[in-house]
């Protein structure tokens, strides 16, 4: 299921699991943070924000930005669900750390957080931020990872073991683009 701007907003009726993907980028001394919040529908199928024509990338991404300084991972979830999405929801547990190399112009290593954000009864509340996201897509589980970058892809599968298992999963990079 797409939801975008330009067309009619229609959700298959259920809840949606938000999760909160949120990376941070290591630097000497300090991090400089990014967060990236997903939502899972009912069915097991992920919403992923960003998309092909987007507005500085042209490929499937689950929407994020920069944590605030000063602002902890959680709550930069919370945030960007809600500037992002138009969704209130509180970050729960953690359930994906993900460790990224440094690779071609990043000379930084990144980690990125998942957090269980929760369920959304009324999926109809969604409303994209017009100046950085285009659409939103539906995926089930299994082509969710498929859709995405090889980069950020194992995190989906990740993501849906450690809330399944009630545990947080460390990748550890090896699953990274070279």
């Amino acid at each position: 299921m797409q939801i975008s701007m330009n067309e009619n907003r229609t959700f298959k009726r259920g809840h949606i699991q938000l999760l909160h993907q949120r990376p941070v980028r290591c630097e000497p001394g300090r991090c400089r943070r990014q967060h990236r919040p997903g939502t899972v529908h009912q069915s097991g199928g992920l919403a992923d924000g960003g998309g092909y024509g987007g507005h500085y990338r042209n490929y499937w991404a689950v929407p994020g930005g920069m944590v605030d300084d000063g602002e902890p991972p959680h709550m930069c979830a919370t945030r960007e669900v809600g500037e992002e999405l138009g969704l209130r929801v509180r970050s729960g547990r953690l359930l994906v750390v993900d460790w990224v190399p440094p690779m071609g112009d990043r000379q930084r290593p990144i980690m990125n957080f998942i957090f269980d954000g929760g369920n959304v009864t009324d999926p109809s509340r969604i409303r994209l931020q017009t100046d950085e996201l285009d659409a939103a897509q539906f995926w089930p589980w299994e082509q969710a990872a498929t859709q995405l970058p090889h980069a950020t892809a194992a995190r989906i599968p990740a993501a849906r073991t450690a809330r399944k298992n009630q545990q947080t999963i460390f990748l550890p990079g090896e699953h990274a683009d070279t």
